[in-house]
């Protein structure tokens, strides 16, 4: 994360194959507020049908998923899932 904080304009992000398994792994991307479009292909948590809603939630400033825009009703549907979250994933931020 160090490094991709360098890149102060960075706005999207491709992973592929990358062996991203977990929601904690994408929440580390939160330092870069920029970002607008992520993209996470061949990796395990992009099989989870949550992931979509997850980087929605987490990530309000992202316009596009995996190259479809984000729209209004799932930033609501999202919300729903995973408010209860924020308290989990503060605790491991703190570590």
């Amino acid at each position: 994360m160090k490094k991709l904080k360098k890149f102060e304009k960075l706005c999207k992000l491709v992973f592929s194959d990358n062996n991203i398994h977990s929601f904690i792994q994408i929440s580390k991307l939160e330092q870069i507020p920029t970002l607008k479009s992520i993209e996470i292909k061949n990796n395990d948590v992009s099989w989870c049908v949550l992931c979509r809603s997850y980087i929605v939630y987490w990530f309000p400033n992202v316009e596009k998923i995996d190259g479809k825009r984000v729209m209004a009703p799932e930033n609501e549907k999202a919300k729903l899932i995973f408010q209860n979250f924020d308290k989990i994933l503060s605790n491991d931020r703190g570590q």
